[in-house]
């Protein structure tokens, strides 16, 4: 019996020692194969970052194993980072800009054929950049994914093992390499350059200037310019709630009204303090060319005092109109005319240059004779169909709430009406009969391109015992810290 045992154990063994040889292999390839991604990780870490010059400035960049591959751009001193390209490589090449060529930028704002030359030029570079970031990240990964098979390698010699595995660990790696990097240089290869533009690019032409004078003038009032407006606007705020209101009366609350935003990051902070509780009425242009990647700033100003009430301007969008609705504001259009604000009836009318969803055409700004007494004429008229009076009225276009008061006057209509607007970044208030017109200036003093050059504004509407009694207009210099206020009585 123990012979028959034996004979039966005996014959067992070589039927296990190729499965027992094969698991061994598949362990011992699996550590070669995870060393060697680990190397190709480890590479482009440690060699795949590189500083270069281009015609607009320094840029760093960076290449990085991901999962979702795509092609970037950041700006630090104005925090955007635009994702220009995705890709099924398994690498993000990030762009870095570190410093900017004032020559070059004052060169590039001197018109409109100058920025589409300069743009030209940052396409051309850019794909050099990136060209090149593939090419040193290849170079890199190779190195470090053959160092990494090797290393495994000698660790599976070292534990007595052929030395043979010496020799097969980088023959593996490479196999592997080959398995990741060649298909992945086959989808950058292939990569449209003409692609690699932010979507800034795609706004009006005319715009462009003024996107490339913000690095100029951010440079020339230096980097206090948001604590100087923080400070003005604060202390501003404290001496003009010591004094009383018109004819003495004391305002038990406030309305603010702003306007021309046109992406000037650097003041909402302060004016959210500022506002507090109340609510806030915006008269549109948020933005300045309708850049998609603007679209984030969207939920500080929907979030700004108790409420936030809303119309676009001409520089806006409809995808930035969305996301101020989807952030929480009341964006008032064509499908939600009206509003109540703590028992006042609003209405708001959408700017007709609002650029719509999804065009692919140019932005106009701004049009001129027939065209605009159309679009003047069509305000009117919107007006006077509305079910119901509102108490104020929000447009962007100034020109449009002027010819709205005249019509009242003529007609001899003394029901009072408020109107909120903007677009000629000038602070005032203006009355006829029993009529006003509140314009809150600029709040982002012209937005990026006028920064250093204009004044930042906002108008606040005093109440008491729920009657508007009169309209204090902020003016900040956030160069200087210099600030004042004008208290205008309303009848």
């Amino acid at each position: 019996m123990r012979q028959r045992y034996d004979a039966r154990m005996s014959s067992d063994r070589p039927r296990q020692r190729p499965l027992r040889r094969a698991l061994l292999a598949l362990a011992l390839l699996s550590v070669i194969a995870a060393c060697t991604l680990a190397g190709m990780a480890g590479g482009l870490l440690l060699g795949a970052d590189q500083r270069q010059s281009t015609s607009f400035g320094t840029v760093d960049t960076r290449v990085r194993p991901s999962l979702d591959g795509y092609v970037s751009v950041y700006v630090p001193l104005v925090d955007w980072r635009v994702r220009l390209l995705d890709h099924r490589a398994p690498v993000r090449i990030d762009l870095e800009l570190r410093g900017i060529d004032r020559a070059r930028a004052g060169q590039g704002i001197s018109s409109a054929a100058a920025a589409n030359q300069s743009l030209r030029e940052i396409r051309a570079d850019s794909e050099r950049l990136v060209t090149a970031a593939i090419r040193r990240a290849t170079i890199a990964a190779l190195i470090g994914g053959l160092s990494g098979a090797l290393v495994a390698g000698a660790l599976i010699t070292s534990t007595r093992l052929r030395r043979r595995w010496l020799l097969l660990g980088p023959a593996i790696g490479a196999v592997v390499i080959a398995a990741v990097v060649v298909p992945s240089i086959n989808v950058l290869r292939d990569l449209d350059a003409g692609q690699l533009h932010p979507t800034a690019a795609g706004g009006n032409a005319d715009e462009l200037p003024v996107v490339l004078r913000f690095a100029r003038q951010l440079r020339d009032v230096g980097d206090e310019y948001e604590a100087h407006y923080a400070t003005a606007l604060r202390s501003i705020g404290n001496v003009s709630n010591l004094t009383r209101g018109a004819a003495n009366v004391e305002p038990d609350r406030f309305a603010y009204v702003i306007s021309d935003f046109h992406d000037n990051v650097f003041v909402l902070d302060a004016l959210a303090e500022f506002v507090a509780d109340s609510p806030v009425f915006a008269v549109g242009d948020y933005v300045q060319v309708g850049a998609r990647v603007t679209e984030r700033h969207a939920p500080k100003i929907a979030k700004l005092g108790s409420e936030v009430v809303a119309v676009s301007g001409n520089h806006d969008t409809a995808e930035y109109m969305t996301a101020l609705r989807d952030a929480g504001a009341s964006v008032l259009d064509a499908d939600e005319p009206t509003i109540e604000v703590d028992g006042l009836l609003v209405a708001g009318y959408p700017d007709p240059l609002e650029r719509a969803a999804d065009s692919d055409g140019e932005h106009r700004l701004r049009v001129y004779g027939a065209e605009y007494d159309a679009q003047r004429d069509a305000f009117i008229e919107w007006f006077r169909a509305l079910p119901e009076r509102p108490d104020v009225v929000l447009v962007h276009q100034h020109g449009f709430a002027h010819r709205l008061l005249s019509e009242l006057e003529e007609a001899g209509d003394d029901q009072p009406l408020i109107v909120l607007t903007g677009h000629d970044h000038e602070p005032h208030v203006h009355v006829e009969g029993r009529h006003v017109i509140i314009d809150g200036g600029t709040l982002g003093a012209g937005g990026l391109a006028a920064v250093g050059e204009q004044e930042a504004s906002v108008a606040r509407i005093e109440f008491a015992d729920d009657v508007p009694v009169a309209v204090r207009l902020f003016v900040v210099d956030p160069v200087t810290g210099r600030a004042e206020s004008e208290l205008v009585q309303l009848p």
